[in-house]
């Protein structure tokens, strides 16, 4: 291939140190671009498209989700289920003491 890019003289690194995001990804961006030939790369006079990556996307960072979950109406829920497992369970019932008689000896 022609225009395939040169290769990259940059040293390898063994391990990634890219930066990151730490949340909820929730969208990636995408373009609309037309299709090209390989040998010219000049896009085709056609009808249709190609949706390519932008390389964007989308993300609630982690303090934002935090603040929610830790937020006065998210206490509230959280005590009212607490409040509720408390009052439906009950104890362990014990064994009984002679267990019923089964076909089996």
């Amino acid at each position: 291939m022609p225009n395939k890019p040169p290769k990259s003289n940059r040293p390898k690194i063994g391990f990634k140190i890219d930066p990151f995001l730490l949340g909820i990804d929730f969208c990636h961006m995408l373009d609309r671009e037309k299709p090209r030939l390989d040998f010219d790369d000049r896009p085709l006079e056609v009808e249709w498209h190609l949706r390519s990556n932008t390389g964007m996307m989308g993300v609630i960072p982690i303090w934002r989700v935090w603040d929610i979950v830790e937020g006065r109406e998210m206490k509230m829920i959280r005590d009212n289920l607490a409040r509720e497992i408390e009052q439906t369970s009950t104890a362990v019932p014990e064994p009984p003491e002679n267990p019923p008689e089964g076909d089996c000896k």
